[in-house]
């Protein structure tokens, strides 16, 4: 939610640490879904999910280090040998998370959307927590 792939303040950490623990010689690659670092963030908020994954799918086919499989570490479920998550919304979320930096208007803006409309076609075709969130007391939606 609003993180990017490159940037060291965030999966840019995660992949420079897991590069330091496994060594030079193995292959860390983290995708992204928007054309540029700013895109790829705003993608982390808006969009449609299943042409994202669609994306990453059609991204990783191509990368031939992963040709035989791979381990994955990540926020989505591609078929992988191995999946570790942190905090992924596998049956849904029933509430929207805070913004980690409360200065980040895209954060401000699809957490208003949200929580103005949850389940219009609107917000539910725009905005990637939409696409998860599971209202326990509405779960037909």
């Amino acid at each position: 939610m609003g993180d990017d792939c490159c940037n060291v303040e965030s999966m840019g950490r995660i992949t420079a640490l897991i590069q330091r623990h496994l060594g030079k010689d193995t292959f860390v690659h983290s995708v992204k879904i928007g054309d540029s670092i700013n895109d790829d963030h705003n993608a982390g908020f808006f969009g449609q999910i299943d042409q994202q994954l669609d994306k990453v799918c059609e991204e990783l086919s191509k990368i031939p280090e992963l040709k035989h499989g791979f381990n994955a570490i990540g926020f989505s479920q591609p078929s992988v040998h191995r999946l570790i998550t942190f905090g992924s919304p596998h049956g849904g979320v029933s509430d929207i998370p805070n913004c980690m930096n409360p200065k980040d208007f895209t954060c401000r803006l699809m957490r208003t959307m949200v929580h103005h409309g949850v389940y219009t076609d609107y917000v539910q075709n725009k905005v990637i927590q939409a696409q998860y969130y599971r209202d326990p007391s509405n779960i037909k939606g």
